[in-house]
Formats: structure tokens, sequence, C-alpha cells
């Protein structure tokens, strides 16, 4: 009897299209580190009010701006990128920085630099800054570990959605059985493989989700919630 078989491919491709259903989720979170005024916060931080005044009647033949620069994370005394303790909810999970995620970009267009940074506690070099460890910057970097522990949440529940996808994959050989222990699946079924199954004639025994061995309930929560954030 012709039937859809679970391919190398086809399992690709399902787990491909997994993936992209929380690309709207992840990129949503990803966004929403705000860098508006960030540059100026940053600046003004960097340098006290009586160094400003001083640079700005100085202009631009003394001094540059840095334009726009990715923000990469933060570094201690020796130079070396801190380990960023996200906390919980799963226990502390911790990253060399953050930008193993995204470098948020941050504006520090019309604002006057000086050619060395470094001693003031910003190191920047080849379109990108870190920020030293040190207590003035403790607002700045609370906000950049909680946006980044978001975004470790959300890449997390996808890789889960895609995990558990593949538990369904893999307890059948064709495509039939499992639309019918996991209707929701079909969504992540690419279009030739949907047209082809709805050509053929299946006589395939009904199988239940109870069968599987899997919380099928979480995962089509989970395709639920990826549609509503598109």
């Amino acid at each position: 009897m012709a039937t859809v078989r679970f391919s190398d491919q086809l399992n690709k491709d399902i787990k491909t299209n997994a993936r992209a259903l929380h690309n709207a989720a992840i990129d949503k979170v990803r966004m929403s580190f705000v860098t508006d005024n960030l540059g100026k916060e940053i600046h003004e931080i960097l340098y006290s009010e009586n160094q400003r005044t001083k640079m700005a009647k100085l202009g631009k033949n003394f001094f540059s701006d840095r334009g726009t620069l990715s923000m990469t994370g933060f570094y201690d005394n020796s130079g070396r990128t801190l380990v960023l303790d996200f906390g919980p909810p799963e226990g502390n999970v911790t990253f060399e920085s953050c930008h193993n995620y995204t470098t948020p970009r941050i504006d520090f267009t019309n604002l006057l630099f000086g050619s060395n940074t470094t001693p003031y506690g910003l190191d920047a070099s080849y379109g990108s800054f870190k920020l030293n460890d040190d207590p003035k910057w403790d607002g700045i970097k609370a906000r950049y570990i909680t946006w980044c522990k978001q975004l470790y949440i959300a890449e997390i529940k996808r890789d889960e959605f895609v995990e558990g996808v593949q538990k369904v994959i893999n307890s059948f050989s064709t495509l039939a059985p499992a639309l019918k222990a996991w209707p929701p699946l079909w969504d992540l079924v690419p279009d030739d493989k949907q047209r082809k199954h709805r050509e053929i004639v299946t006589r395939s025994k009904a199988v239940s989700k109870d069968d599987l061995g899997i919380d099928t309930s979480q995962l089509t929560a989970a395709v639920t919630m990826a549609k509503l954030t598109r």
C-alpha cells in the first residue's frame, strides 16, 4: 500500500518547521532589549558632566563618535569575558557571554569619545564593545542578564518542542498513524508531503496518543502559542 514514510529528508523538514514555529517568539524576545538612549546612558556614565562639556568644546577635531557598536557582554580586570549567571528557573545556568545568542546594537552616533575608552570601563574594538565589571554598570548589567535569560528560556522551549516532535516521529515509520496519534503534526509537514498524503487512501490502525508515552498536550499547547505569537 502506498504511504508517506518518515524519510531522513521528511524528518529533517519537519524538525526545521518545528524550529521555525518558534522563531517569532524568539525574535520578539531578541528585539525586546531596549537600546533607545542606551548609548547616551553609557556615555554619561563613562564620562563626567565636566568631561563631556570640555569634549564638546574641543569637538570632532580631537574626539570622534563610535557610530553603532555591538554589545558583547562584560569583562573582568584581566580582560576575560564574565560568566553571567542567569539563575533559576531550572538551576543556575551560566554562559561565558550572552553574545552566544545575539548582540544588541547600541547607537553612539554624535556622542564624542576619546581614542582609548578602556581606562573608563569600555573596551571597544572591531565594531563591538564590552563593559568592565564595575558597580557603575550594575543597572545595565541587570537588564542585560534579564534579557539573556529570557532569550535562553525561549530557545530552551523551542528545543524541548523539537525534541518532543522528534519523539512522535520516532514512534512511527509512516506519516498516517503519527497524524492519528497527534493531529497537530500536520502543520509541520511540508506541502508536497501533505499533497501526497491526501492522495493516499490509508487503512492504518488508529493509534491512541496514550500509546506514545509522550505528553502531546504540551506539544499541542506549544503549537497553539507559537501561532498566536506570529
